[in-house]
């Protein structure tokens, strides 16, 4: 399901990163070979928070750029598997960001990651299958898609 029509949001951009085309034969070898696609990267969309629930001692900051502490009207969100993954500040201002994963409109799992705080972007790395958060003063966080929570 598009995260989109979780929340109930417009995305403002949608960036595919890898695809996939695989060619089967038909079953029982009957007609032509049968053609599907399918996402093999996590895709960045940036989407207005409005209707994100927000687990406890937890916010959302996202910001223009590094360098500015402007907010941004979007934030950018990982989907990826039938979750879509947020990067959320805490509210105590510690330099950490925990990525919370959402199905539908539930949180089902959370990770945190110390370094970086305040999300700018989100950028994916498809040749070392990685994500990696960008955020205040140009600090960053790495992690694999398979260690997403």
């Amino acid at each position: 399901m598009r995260l989109a029509s979780i929340f109930g949001l417009a995305a403002a951009s949608i960036s595919v990163t890898a695809c996939t085309t695989v060619t089967e034969p038909s079953f029982g070898s009957v007609g032509p070979p049968v053609t599907r696609s399918s996402i093999m990267a996590p895709v960045v969309v940036h989407v207005a928070p409005a209707a994100l629930a927000v687990p406890e001692g937890l916010k959302v900051t996202c910001l223009v750029a590094s360098d500015r502490l402007a907010s941004s009207p979007t934030c950018p969100v990982i989907e990826y598997n039938g979750r879509s993954y947020w990067a959320l500040s805490h509210r105590d201002n510690r330099s950490s960001l925990t990525i919370v994963a959402y199905e539908r409109d539930s949180v089902v799992a959370q990770r945190e990651l110390s370094g970086v705080r305040y999300v700018v972007e989100a950028r994916i790395g498809a040749a070392d299958s990685t994500i990696t958060w960008v955020g205040q003063g140009a600090n960053t966080v790495t992690l694999r898609w398979d260690r997403l929570p």
